[in-house]
């Protein structure tokens, strides 16, 4: 009977624990799903962020792309130099990382096939061929790709057109006017090593010319396709690299070209770096673990998102590998799992123990004897039930709906009593804690799960909870609500301290930038001084080489070969060394304004045929005390005038033509110049100059035109020289748009050439015949200059050395002239200002005042306008021409002063001659 009664009363606790465990069930689904929720949103927003990169990244691409093709349509003809200038300003490699380069692929006729190839092959590409190789209507080939090195010269002389998806993409660019994207290709630039999947973007360019309004009118306009090659890792971390680095590698991101994912879509897969959970829940799936190799995720891990870009359409799809299903994949879900199941059974055991006094009860009603007993049993089970709730290792707490405290454990209570200053007894109806619990309190009671952080000073101390509340139901209603406290300060703590070092990083890379910044400084700063020094040293050194040639060159004028031959013989090589020494010190100074790209280009109208003549009249002694002839053959086309940097032109010339004198014994050195391509308004001229000497062998012309190499290195060479003149005619070429090189063969003489771009001045004038024409270098500029009856015209020598004074007396005066001589240039002012002078010869460098201030005084005197002014100065850089010209100076002579050329300015600037005005 006693057992009948007792299982009957069971069934209530068993119906409470299934009550409480059915709630926690309930809230720890709702949780997981709020929490699946969140992280889902989280993923799409993502997802949203990196479309919107790659899209921007792409327009950007292709308003470069645009930029490009308005750069060729603005011109008539885009050389290979100005598309290369083009995209070093556009600063690629900075704005729009990620990107292979951009390029031209020229449309090209069938019909214009062989014509295409002469013209590339003749810039200095003999190799050059377009392919793939097959007769086809019509060509394109990529004739331009920069950067023009590494990977991009694969590229050079393709055929896209010739691959379908690359011709899809470029008839639609074509016949839309816009920027397409093509499919999935492997890129031409690829090699063995790290494949990756490729892309490419094609502008149209069209004839400026012609109409593009219809497709029929685009596509018989077309000139071509600015375009630029995408290999996807690269270009992915070019958009999303910052992403990744700060925390994007927990996300598993795919790009498929198209609507369809497989593998043969694949273009980009950036797999999340995470090992697999400990727990046992399955990871995102990767392309290559899935058991059919589909380039997919589950619909379950995986959000997507398309990106169409005028018309091509890319899926992006992303998860992460810690968005599964489970119950204790996040902290709130097995918190609320494990709070409702303590509750469940705290509750479990109270209704265990009402039941068992409410029997304990009855039986002292029945028999008092056993009150006393049933009392005390029940004070022990109380015991334990508070000792339970107490030991359990949370604060947590129980109201019901009238805000009623029935249940809360004991840490909970000396910890909000010692917050809110009150006795353990006073913490359940407290005003204050009613305040600062209400509204989460009515959130929960609505129904609504509570988690919110709250903030208490404690004991002087910051100290942050997170706040959890959920409603406990009970059938159809709530009952009343359940709430968990979890510290979590020293979380917080943690993060502001992650703050505070990431504001102190940026502090240092501030303060890093600021020394970059500095340095930088410094070291534009050191290049002036180097300039300086340089300017300085090559002033130093000429000013004596001035003396030492001109007191040489006297005294072979005195010293007869005849009577003295061995001191004549002295004098001719202390001449040679001195000009030897000279060639060096300019080499070295113009290799370092090379070096340093200070080296410019002064842009000047000039003849071909003067350069050539000037070279040889220069040469010409040498030539003929060796029995060599000089000869010259000039294609008629050249034009008669051209625009460009003479004086670098022979510089080119002189070293071509002097080292094949060096290297010959016999026979004519001939110096040709030929059209190798006419643009219109800009030439492509061909200098040669071949002599009949000892030639060279293969790899002796491959260490050619390296810094300090010459082509016989060993320690009993027949030949000096430092190897700089041939590296400085390289670059020098380089800067007017063209190239140099040599042909060769041992014992049967070597052939010097270099390619300049030229303007036109004027139509093209027959200049020569095409035979060759025998130049006989002048010698007897002096007599010229006597027998122009000069004499008794007066100039005036305005320098500060003694012993250059003397040279250019003499030099002077043995044509004739009367020749005064000052010291400063306040002299000179003076002495023009009293006296009427034919020329004045103008130093720069001197004491009281310079030349370049004395020349702005004497142009200021009444009638000088435009008396002759000739620069005679040991500055000689290009600046420093210009800055005497600017100055008011007709002319400028660098010293040392070849006489030849110092009769050679008398003769242009005294009365009397040809373009003396």
């Amino acid at each position: 009977m006693e057992d009948s009664h007792g299982s009957r009363r069971v069934w209530r606790a068993w119906v409470v624990l299934a009550m409480g465990l059915t709630l926690t069930t309930l809230a720890t689904l709702y949780t997981e799903r709020d929490v699946e929720s969140l992280h889902r949103r989280e993923l799409v927003l993502i997802g949203e962020e990196i479309a919107a990169r790659i899209d921007a990244r792409l327009h950007a691409h292709a308003q470069v792309l645009r930029s490009g093709a308005a750069f060729f349509a603005g011109s008539e003809d885009v050389t290979r130099n100005e598309w290369r200038e083009f995209i070093v300003r556009s600063r690629i490699d900075l704005n729009l990382p990620g990107i292979q380069g951009i390029g031209f692929s020229l449309l090209i006729p069938a019909s214009e096939l062989a014509a295409h190839l002469d013209r590339i092959r003749a810039q200095g590409f003999p190799d050059y061929r377009i392919r793939p190789e097959g007769e086809r209507d019509p060509y394109t080939a990529i004739i331009y790709l920069e950067p023009f090195s590494g990977r991009n010269l694969r590229a050079f002389g393709y055929d896209m057109f010739s691959e379908p998806v690359r011709r899809a993409a470029m008839e639609h660019a074509r016949d839309k006017d816009l920027a397409a994207l093509s499919g999935k290709v492997q890129l031409v630039q690829e090699t063995e090593q790290d494949v990756q999947a490729g892309t490419l973007m094609y502008v149209p360019v069209y004839r400026t010319d012609l109409p593009t309004d219809t497709i029929e009118q685009r596509r018989a306009a077309l000139l071509g396709w600015v375009y630029s090659p995408y290999r996807m890792n690269d270009l992915m971390a070019g958009i999303v690299g910052d992403w990744e680095r700060n925390g994007g590698r927990e996300i598993h991101l795919l790009i498929h070209d198209g609507d369809r994912i497989a593998p043969e879509t694949l273009l980009y897969d950036n797999p999340a770096d995470f090992q697999p959970p400990s727990n046992g829940f399955r990871p995102a799936t990767r392309i290559d673990d899935h058991p059919s190799g589909a380039s997919r995720l589950e619909a379950s891990d995986a959000v997507h998102r398309v990106i169409d870009f005028n018309g091509n359409r890319w899926t992006l799809s992303l998860a992460r590998p810690g968005l599964q299903t489970g119950f204790f994949h996040d902290y709130r879900i097995w918190s609320v799992a494990l709070i409702g199941s303590v509750i469940s059974l705290l509750l479990t055991a109270l209704v265990l123990a009402l039941i068992e006094v409410r029997a304990r009860a009855r039986e002292l009603l029945m028999e008092l004897a056993a009150r006393k007993r049933a009392e005390s049993e029940l004070l022990a089970r109380e015991s334990l039930l508070r000792a339970t709730v107490d030991n359990v290792p949370f604060e947590f707490w129980a109201r019901d709906c009238e805000g009623r405290c029935f249940m809360e454990n004991a840490p909970l209570v000396a910890h909000w009593g010692s917050i809110l200053g009150l006795r353990p007894e006073e913490t359940r109806t407290t005003p204050e804690e009613l305040a600062i619990w209400q509204s989460n309190n009515r959130r929960a009671l609505a129904g609504e799960i509570v988690d919110e952080e709250v903030v208490y000073v404690v004991n002087d101390e910051l100290r942050v909870f997170q706040n959890i509340i959920v409603p406990i139901r009970v059938g159809d209603g709530i009952q009343g609500i359940l709430g968990l406290n979890i510290d979590i300060s020293e979380r917080r703590r943690a993060e502001d301290d992650l703050e505070e070092y990431r504001v102190h990083l940026e502090s240092l890379v501030e303060s890093r930038t600021r020394e970059l910044i500095e340095a930088r400084d410094a070291a534009e700063s050191a290049s002036r001084a180097k300039g300086n020094f340089l300017a300085n040293m090559s002033h130093e050194i000429r000013t004596p080489m001035n003396a030492i040639l001109g007191l040489n060159h006297l005294l072979l004028k005195e010293v007869s070969a005849s009577t003295a031959p061995r001191m004549h013989d002295w004098l001719l090589k202390v001449g040679e060394a001195a000009a030897h020494l000279l060639q060096i010190i300019d080499d070295i100074l113009d290799l370092s304004k090379i070096e340093s790209d200070h080296l410019t280009l002064d842009m000047r109208e000039f003849s071909l045929v003067r350069v050539i003549e000037n070279v040889f009249s220069l040469l010409g002694e040498r030539a003929r005390g060796k029995g060599l002839t000089l000869a010259r053959e000039i294609a008629p086309e050249i034009p008669a005038q051209l625009v460009g940097d003479a004086l670098r032109l022979r510089q080119v010339l002189l070293n071509f033509v002097s080292n094949a004198i060096k290297f010959s014994e016999q026979g004519r050195i001939v110096v040709r110049a030929r059209l190798i391509q006419d643009d219109g308004e800009e030439v492509l001229v061909r200098l040669e100059v071949e002599d009949q000497g000892i030639g060279m062998t293969p790899e002796q012309q491959s260490r050619l035109f390296e810094p300090f190499v010459q082509a016989d290195d060993s320690t009993t060479r027949r030949f000096g020289g430092t190897g700089l003149g041939l590296v400085i005619a390289k670059r020098l070429a380089h800067l007017m748009g063209g190239q140099v090189g040599v042909i060769s063969a041992m014992g049967r003489g070597s052939a010097f050439w270099m390619t300049a771009w030229l303007r036109r001045v004027e139509p093209v004038v027959s200049v020569s015949t095409s035979a060759p024409a025998l130049i006989e270098p002048s010698s007897s500029l002096a007599e010229q200059l006597i027998a122009r009856r000069h004499a008794g015209l007066r100039v005036l020598l305005v320098e500060d050395d003694p012993v250059n004074q003397e040279v250019a007396l003499v030099l002077l005066e043995s044509t004739g002239l009367m020749v005064d001589v000052v010291d400063n240039g306040q002299q000179a002012v003076e002495r023009v200002r009293e006296q009427d002078y034919a020329l004045v010869l103008m130093d720069v460098q001197m004491p009281v005042l310079n030349g370049l201030d004395a020349t702005r005084a004497i142009r200021r005197l009444p009638g000088c306008e435009h008396l002759p002014i000739i620069a005679l100065t040991a500055n000689a850089f290009l600046e420093d021409r210009g800055q005497c010209l600017a100055a008011g100076m007709n002319d400028h002579i660098s010293k040392p002063v070849e006489p030849e050329q110092l009769y050679r300015a008398l003769l242009k600037w005294l009365p009397g001659a040809p373009d003396s005005h």
